[in-house]
């Protein structure tokens, strides 16, 4: 009997932005080659546009800044190992402090994940479950043990909190995990399907039960997509198997966030992408000469009149050679998109610039440092406690009443905000190093000037010469200036905040 399963409305409220957040920061380049992300020109829009806008995804990269920023602040906030003096041997054996996933994870870098998690999306749970492999030798009832697993918004679709306020805080008592698996098959002969599956975990009177449910038959397609999953909304589902009751008296899952880190980011990301875009295209039109002839041509030639059949045209025709258009603007704005994004990240877009004269007052210049401490403090805080609910959980999937405390370091200094000022700085400059139409713009922009052959030669060959540091030693030395200069005239504006 087919069973009709919902999304929640805050779950169908957010997708789109979880959706987008995800997406800049995978960086996935059809994903971000989509008309959702590179919308098209007006002549684009038109029949015989549809070629042309073809053709530019197809010259369009994506970079991504985004995932950078993110990793710059994981390295940062956990710049000091873990303790987990407090649970190893008592509650975690050390295989499984190596081994929190069971792909070979280690705690260290599990917490990292969830903390990443939580930076893209806003929220991220952790799921802990004990292996339901059936034991089929004593030795093997010995190593069964707990795993855990990260999970981002988009896998979780339906929830029920305890609050009747729908207060998250208050706790949940019914949660709805969904994903997709490659169906079981008897041989190799058979043709690979992918099925939806979607496990619902509910607790009452103090214990948890689980059903599992499988798309109905005619969801479940060959090249089923995980966009197809998150489009399941009152589809028919089919329960697989019985409820199980597990032995524990509270949900398997944890969680913790809020709003994104990158939500003021992404949006400019994405905009640096439209921009680029744009530039390609201009360059990819400009590297051959482009001449219109108007006037009564003979049909049978005028696909391939050129210069040398001018002379032959009737009168009344008219020749024009198209200009170069001069892409330095778009250029200037991509720029100056780069350094936002990169300023937005580091929290502090009102920052005085690096070739300003104006001293800051020590006071001024210790407070400028404390949003990203802040924020960083904040953040440990809240990996903490939902590091020690999986901890909790972990206790009771092995049946005992030990407990114990991770603990994440929040000692920062001042020369830590220095380092993780420069690491952006860094980032920022490696960006501005790499952008593979710089040179093809300054050879554009010299053609356009008139310069006599011998002069053109020596300007070209200057162009092709340029490396990194003489062209942007100053630039980089200004750059990082600039960011060591700034930091919380920003005070929480923007970017990464800090909560």
């Amino acid at each position: 009997m087919s069973t009709q399963l919902f999304l929640n409305p805050h779950f169908v409220e957010n997708r789109a932005e979880w959706e987008m957040y995800r997406d800049v920061y995978e960086g996935d380049y059809k994903t971000l080659r989509s008309e959702i992300y590179l919308p098209k020109f007006v002549v684009e829009s038109t029949v015989e546009g549809k070629k042309a806008y073809q053709q530019r995804l197809a010259r369009t990269f994506y970079t991504n800044l985004i995932e950078g920023i993110v990793d710059i602040w994981v390295n940062w906030v956990f710049k000091e190992t873990i303790d987990h003096s407090d649970v190893k041997g008592s509650i975690f054996t050390d295989a499984e402090l190596e081994n929190i996933d069971g792909d070979q994870t280690s705690l260290e870098d599990f917490a990292k994940d969830f903390f990443r998690t939580m930076v893209v999306y806003g929220r991220a749970f952790i799921h802990v479950n004990q292996s339901d492999r059936p034991a089929v030798s004593k030795l093997d009832d010995l190593i069964k043990r707990p795993y855990a697993s990260i999970i981002n918004p988009l896998e979780i679709p339906d929830w029920i909190y305890v609050d009747e306020q729908n207060n998250l805080q208050g706790g949940l008592k019914a949660i709805d995990y969904h994903y997709l698996i490659v169906k079981q098959r008897e041989s190799t002969e058979e043709e690979p399907r992918v099925v939806a599956l979607r496990r619902r975990f509910f607790v009452s009177e103090s214990k948890v039960t689980t059903i599992l449910y499988q798309a109905h038959e005619s969801s479940n397609k060959k090249d089923f997509a995980y966009s197809n999953l998150l489009s399941l909304e009152k589809s028919n589902w089919d329960q697989i198997g019985s409820e199980v009751e597990l032995e524990i008296d509270e949900l398997p899952f944890v969680y913790g966030g809020d709003e994104s880190w990158i939500k003021s980011i992404s949006g400019e990301a994405l905009r640096r992408h439209q921009l680029v875009s744009s530039v390609e295209n201009i360059l990819h039109f400009q590297g051959y000469k482009h001449t219109m002839i108007a006037g009564d041509l003979n049909p049978n030639v005028s696909g391939i009149q050129a210069e040398n059949t001018i002379m032959w045209l009737k009168a009344g025709s008219t020749v024009t050679e198209l200009s170069d258009t001069n892409p330095l603007g778009l250029l200037t704005r991509i720029d100056s998109t780069t350094d936002l994004i990169f300023k937005m990240g580091l929290n502090q877009v009102r920052q005085i610039p690096g070739t300003s004269k104006v001293a800051q007052s020590e006071g001024a210049a210790r407070e400028e440092k404390e949003p990203q401490v802040a924020a960083a403090k904040a953040a440990i805080s809240e990996i903490e406690t939902v590091l020690n609910g999986m901890v909790r959980l972990w206790a009771k999937f092995k049946g005992t009443n030990q407990e114990g405390k991770i603990k994440i370091s929040r000692n920062f200094t001042t020369q830590d905000v220095k380092e993780l000022a420069l690491s952006f700085s860094i980032y920022r400059d490696y960006i501005g190093k790499v952008e593979p139409w710089l040179k093809a713009h300054l050879a554009k922009v010299v053609d356009q000037e008139g310069y006599d052959p011998e002069d053109l030669s020596n300007i070209k060959a200057g162009i092709e010469a340029i490396t990194v540091e003489n062209d942007t030693g100053n630039v980089i030395e200004q750059r990082r200036n600039s960011l060591l200069k700034g930091f919380a005239n920003a005070g929480g504006v923007g970017g990464i905040s800090g909560r």
